[in-house]
């Protein structure tokens, strides 16, 4: 069996009720009453619970810098980016 993997980066917080950023939330088949968990995996990233600045991008996990880089890389120019 093939597996696809689904990571949404998402702006609004569907689970803002708790500090946890990442998500892997399982999708089940109602009618078969089977999850998918072998053919299809979701992770969501909540990127407005990451707060990573200039001055602790260096100590930053790889997540962390990914994130900054998604929402800040207009930012910079080419030289910075990388």
């Amino acid at each position: 069996m093939q597996l696809a993997i689904s990571i949404c980066l998402l702006r609004e917080l569907p689970f803002g009720d708790t500090a946890v950023a990442r998500h892997r939330p399982q999708l089940t088949d109602m009618e078969q009453e089977r999850r998918l968990k072998d053919a299809l995996q979701l992770h969501t990233v909540e990127l407005a619970k990451y707060n990573v600045g200039k001055e602790t991008l260096e100590a930053a996990s790889q997540i962390e810098k990914w994130v900054s880089f998604l929402l800040y890389a207009d930012r910079y120019d080419a030289d910075r980016v990388r």
